[in-house]
């Protein structure tokens, strides 16, 4: 953008360019995907980008405590792992005028397998 300055006495040159940026407030809100199982306690969690994002804050809530941040940055996906549990997701998009609305939540409940016991052998040898 250019622009003289006037006065009653005349117009001056005009001066030096100037750039100017506009980045607009988020309006949209991410939608997480459900977490997905990729092994015992790994959950999967991504969710789609929104234009004019730069970074996107993940939340869990582990057995309905409080939110806790897990990342703040440009990904769309991450892998955790988790022990038995519930756990809630919910995910925010920014970029450097604000952040958007929290999306809805995905939960996932992790149930891990008991571990292997050595009952069986102990069992053998009584029944000798």
């Amino acid at each position: 953008m250019r622009a003289p300055a006037s006065s009653s006495a005349g117009c001056t040159g005009y001066s030096a360019t100037a750039t100017t940026a506009v980045t607009y407030p988020l309006t949209a809100a991410p939608s997480p995907s459900a977490p997905a199982r990729v092994g015992p306690g790994s959950i999967g969690i991504g969710w789609n980008p929104v234009a004019g994002a730069t970074r996107y804050t993940l939340q869990e809530s582990a057995n309905g405590a409080g939110w806790v941040t897990l990342l703040s940055d440009g990904r769309t996906s991450v892998g955790v792992s988790r022990g038995n549990g519930s756990y809630a997701y919910r995910v925010q998009a920014c970029n450097f005028v604000n952040c958007g609305a929290w999306s809805g939540f995905a939960t996932v409940n992790v149930a891990l397998p008991p571990p292997a016991t050595s009952q069986g052998s102990n069992l053998q040898g009584r029944l000798h």
